[in-house]
């Protein structure tokens, strides 16, 4: 099993992450992977999803990276800030290519 990781991203970095995900990468020593055109979709998806909730960082969502590899392997967060009785949703996706590795 791999040593996993989470990349906590701000509005700021996933906006970067739709624009240009190989650029982002690059930028925090990630290697993308076999997904770069999903991830840019999940990119896109978070920044609508952050404007529309007003979510703020530790809400805005995170990166799985494999560790020993420093590949993203996948996205994980929460669907919005917690509500009035703190409960919170969260969500998460693991790129195809990395599916069934438990």
């Amino acid at each position: 099993m791999a040593n996993i990781g989470l990349l906590v991203l701000d509005r700021t970095a996933w906006a970067r992450v739709a624009e240009d995900p190989a650029a982002f990468a690059v930028e925090h020593t990630l290697t993308l992977g076999a997904e770069p055109d999903l991830l840019r979709r999940v990119g896109q998806q978070t920044v609508a999803m952050l404007q529309r909730t007003g979510a703020t960082t530790l809400w805005t969502g995170y990166l799985a990276v494999d560790r020993a590899q420093q590949i993203i392997i996948g996205t994980c967060g929460f669907t919005a800030p917690p509500d009035a009785e703190g409960v919170v949703e969260i969500a998460y996706f693991t790129f195809p290519s990395f599916e069934r590795r438990g």
